[in-house]
């Protein structure tokens, strides 16, 4: 019989999985590169006074590895959604851009999944939608908690 931990392990990885399955149409990049493509879009957004957004940045504000971060980068430069320009004064530093091809898939992307959202609240509701979100926030703020209690105190060099 499972347990309640099992079940909510259940849960989270079947939330994580349903969520990784959507899928939109007709994008030529995949789900990664999508992600990688949104961090430029979003970083840039939400800093316009910057050069671009540089993979420390998008490191940063993701769970990926900058490596892994570049290794995405290459392949939307590849399909022509992205542009990198080196710093003037430091050519170790490289900021990226959307190119217009890329501002038009990231914008269709962003399209089909906002069309998405809406019909799973069509489906649920708006206060269901409400107390869900209130609920995953307190899951996610009890996992970072617990996470760092944990990590406490643990040695970092073994």
């Amino acid at each position: 019989m499972a347990t309640i931990g099992d079940k909510l392990v259940r849960a989270m990885r079947d939330l994580h999985r349903g969520w990784m399955d959507v899928t939109p149409k007709n994008v030529v990049i995949n789900k990664s590169q999508h992600f990688a493509l949104r961090g430029i879009k979003v970083f840039t957004d939400e800093h316009p006074g910057t050069k671009g957004a540089t993979v420390k940045d998008l490191a940063k504000n993701s769970s990926r590895s900058p490596a892994s971060i570049s290794q995405k980068i290459s392949a939307l430069e590849e399909h022509g959604l992205v542009f990198r320009t080196p710093d003037e004064k430091d050519k170790r530093i490289v900021y990226f851009h959307l190119t217009e091809d890329g501002e038009k898939v990231h914008d269709d992307i962003h399209s089909q999944m906002t069309g998405f959202i809406d019909k799973i609240i069509e489906k649920l509701g708006e206060d269901e939608i409400i107390e869900t979100t209130a609920r995953i926030e307190k899951l996610v703020k009890c996992i970072q908690e617990t996470n760092a209690e944990m990590m406490e105190g643990i040695d970092e060099t073994d």
